[in-house]
């Protein structure tokens, strides 16, 4: 069945919250439950259930419920705000449970079932009511543009919304009908969000690797500044991105007349395996990996102290079946893999172009119709051989070393590639330019990819736009940059449209988000969520 809401959500300030939800959709009729056994009746509870805000005032949209029993029991707690209903089973057998509840909706009333159970299978419910008031935090306007029912991939987004004036930096989650039913008021910039098993979010904030979990407590784990993107191994160490200084002799400074050449600073990218406290254990440059004197349309930018930005690193992996690495390097316009031990590097994918003689052999061959990526972000594997990522197309789609430009233009687009390893080919197997629809979407810089587990869905992340269906933003009286969420199928379908974006009067520059991630829910491996 296809259907389009329209959620409006209002960014607020905290002298003047006001209400979030400007319309509601019409209320979902749930099935009636499956009658459930008889149990015998008994009275566990030692006094009625409580609820209360958790202790850091930064988080929003969550409640901590106490309920005490006379024996150890286990807890089920159904919650339903008139629009959509699930329940959570906690998996302790406790007589104290202090469990936080989560996926709570702004300005709304929700019906709480509690539900304690005994070893022998005894239990009693009590109901609960909770309204929860306007969310007064910094949001842009969310506007649901599409969403078709049953096609999109269940599950929360998390998605870390700023303002480029850094007035706000909000973590927000948001279901599937665009409200928002989490929120985090972070002090800094956050990127790389990532739901751990155990319920953590770790991220990076402002340079600095930081963990939170659903009741706040945001704290930094580890001084080391990293940047962009943070890959945790099954051992608890990671790989970061890590910015050095090098000097380099013979660096192009004139991108029409490669023949000038300078000794400077450029920016290397290292990539760094950590250990969970922060200490350094082994470092890859990125640089001596490849060739510090190739550059590309942005190897010529440069820093506030000089140097020239020369790779600009933007996500890094690990690929434990080969023992091995793979790094996105914006400004060099590719991705690359290498042997962590032998640094022996596997392949190149990305334009021919400046490539000196002894990188060449890695260059990966197209077979069949290609566009290569310019300014990509974030690769992720998508299947055997397989690599899904978010290619920006900053324009023009060309190197310094070549007239020729891809004719494909100034568009961002999702783009899948195999690669045969052992016969150095890539193949081009999935591309959906802009929104797929004809809206030539161009985010110039940051962006995201991700594969959905159960659909198969590829959710996209425009998240620098300055123009949508042709008018700019500020002709449309929305601040400069706005963001769009989009779950594509691999036909092209959409299936879940988000516009994010802000008055021109209220933030002028606009909004901006880095990656986003679709989780089954907040409470991650910690207790048990079931949509009714």
């Amino acid at each position: 069945m296809r259907s389009t809401v329209w959620i409006v959500i209002t960014a607020c300030h905290r002298a003047d919250p006001g209400p979030q939800l400007v319309s509601t959709p019409e209320p979902l009729i749930h099935p009636a439950p499956t009658p459930r056994a008889e149990q015998p009746t008994v009275e566990l509870l030692t006094g009625e259930p409580t609820l209360r805000p958790p202790d850091d005032p930064a988080v929003h949209l969550v409640r901590i419920l106490r309920a005490q029993t006379s024996t150890p029991t286990i807890l089920s707690v159904e919650i339903d705000d008139g629009i959509r209903a699930h329940r959570v089973d906690f998996p302790e057998r406790t007589t104290d449970h202090e469990v936080p509840l989560l996926h709570l909706a702004a300005n709304t009333h929700h019906d709480v079932r509690v539900t304690v159970t005994d070893a022998l299978g005894r239990a009693e419910s009590t109901e609960l009511q909770l309204t929860l008031p306007p969310l007064a935090v910094a949001l842009p306007e969310i506007q649901l543009l599409e969403r078709i029912e049953g096609a999109l991939e269940p599950g929360i987004t998390l998605a870390a919304v700023r303002t480029p004036e850094g007035t706000a930096f909000t973590l927000v989650g948001l279901d599937d009908l665009a409200r928002p039913i989490w929120a985090f008021e972070a002090p800094g910039e956050l990127w790389d969000v990532e739901l751990h098993p155990d319920g953590t979010l770790m991220t990076i904030l402002d340079n600095q690797m930081a963990k939170l979990s659903a009741l706040g407590g945001l704290a930094v784990v580890a001084e080391a500044k990293v940047h962009h993107d943070v890959e945790w191994l099954a051992d608890d160490t990671y790989l970061a991105l890590v910015k050095q200084n090098r000097r380099v002799a013979g660096y192009p400074t004139d991108p029409d007349d490669l023949t000038v050449r300078e000794t400077v600073t450029i920016r290397d990218d290292a990539v760094v395996l950590y250990a969970s406290d922060g200490t350094p254990l082994q470092s890859w440059s990125t640089a001596s990996l490849l060739d510090p004197t190739r550059i590309g349309l942005q190897s010529l930018d440069q820093h506030a102290d000089g140097t020239y930005d020369w790779g600009h690193a933007n996500a890094v992996l690990d690929s434990p079946g080969d023992n091995s690495i793979v790094v996105s390097m914006r400004h060099q316009d590719c991705v690359f893999k290498f042997d962590r031990d032998t640094l022996q590097l596997k392949w190149i994918l990305g334009n021919h172009d400046g490539w000196p003689p002894r990188l060449r052999p890695y260059l990966l061959q197209p077979v069949g119709p290609l566009s290569w990526p310019f300014r990509q972000h974030a690769p992720m594997p998508s299947g055997p051989g397989r690599w899904l990522l978010f290619d920006n197309g900053n324009a023009p789609r060309g190197t310094p070393y070549s007239d020729e430009a891809d004719p494909l233009g100034r568009v961002s687009r999702v783009v899948e590639y195999a690669i045969d390893e052992d016969a150095m080919t890539i193949r081009q197997t999935l591309e959906v330019v802009g929104d797929g629809q004809g809206d030539r979407l161009y985010s110039n810089a940051l962006g995201d990819a991700d594969l959905m587990p159960i659909t198969g869905n590829v959710l996209a992340n425009f998240a620098y736009l300055k123009t949508e269906q042709g008018i700019d933003n500020v002709d449309r009286g929305w601040g400069l940059n706005s963001v769009r969420l989009i779950e594509i199928t691999r036909s092209g379908q959409i299936v879940w449209d988000l516009s994010l974006h802000g008055a021109l009067e209220d933030t002028p520059e606009g909004w901006l988000l880095d990656r986003v991630e679709r989780v089954p829910s907040l409470y991650a491996d910690t207790a048990v969520f079931t949509e009714l």
